[in-house]
């Protein structure tokens, strides 16, 4: 990891909540993928979900070193809500699936990945950080509990079952059967 000194730390904001940032000018996360990381550099990420600032949470998801048993449903939420605060919806859907499919390589899981319902959960995301968002995960996470509810109940609103499981659905996004997702802007 490069050393951090203040001709390298460059300040970002979150476009959303305007906490700062750091990052190295040019650096990709030390990660060595070429791919520009929306993580701030910082010397080790706590293996605590619950404990994590948003930023170590980026930094262990992004470096694959997240543990397997902490990549939850709400974790995948979080990493949502995070890339969603920094980047618009077409570029946070982008990035969550490179960086979902280059965590699940890292874990060794080959399968795991589905794209619909990425996508999907994204945009229920989006809709719930514009119409109410205080700028920070935890308030978000109080006030939307229902989006890290246990089972994909949110999305049955727009999916059926057999369409929402459907392989199809795993491999490629697949429009809504039920009901259009919501308006993200």
């Amino acid at each position: 990891m490069p050393k951090l000194t203040r001709a390298a730390i460059r300040a970002r904001r979150c476009r959303r909540c305007k906490d700062r940032v750091a990052g190295i000018e040019g650096d990709s996360g030390g990660r060595g993928t070429g791919e520009e990381s929306i993580a701030p550099i910082i010397p080790q990420a706590c293996n605590d979900n619950d404990k994590m600032t948003d930023e170590e949470f980026l930094y262990a998801f992004e470096g694959a070193t997240l543990p397997r048993t902490e990549w939850t449903h709400e974790a995948h939420v979080r990493m949502g809500y995070l890339s969603l605060c920094r980047m618009p919806l077409p570029e946070a859907i982008g990035y969550a699936r490179e960086r979902i499919l280059a965590y699940n390589r890292a874990q060794g899981n080959f399968t795991g990945y589905h794209e619909t319902m990425t996508i999907a959960f994204l945009h229920h995301i989006a809709k719930r950080m514009r119409d109410n968002d205080e700028g920070k995960w935890e308030s978000f996470r109080v006030a939307h509990a229902e989006l890290i509810a246990r089972g994909m109940e949110i999305l049955l609103q727009n999916y059926t079952r057999d369409a929402l499981f459907s392989h199809e659905a795993r491999s490629a996004f697949l429009a809504p059967d039920i009901a259009p997702l919501p308006e993200a802007s």
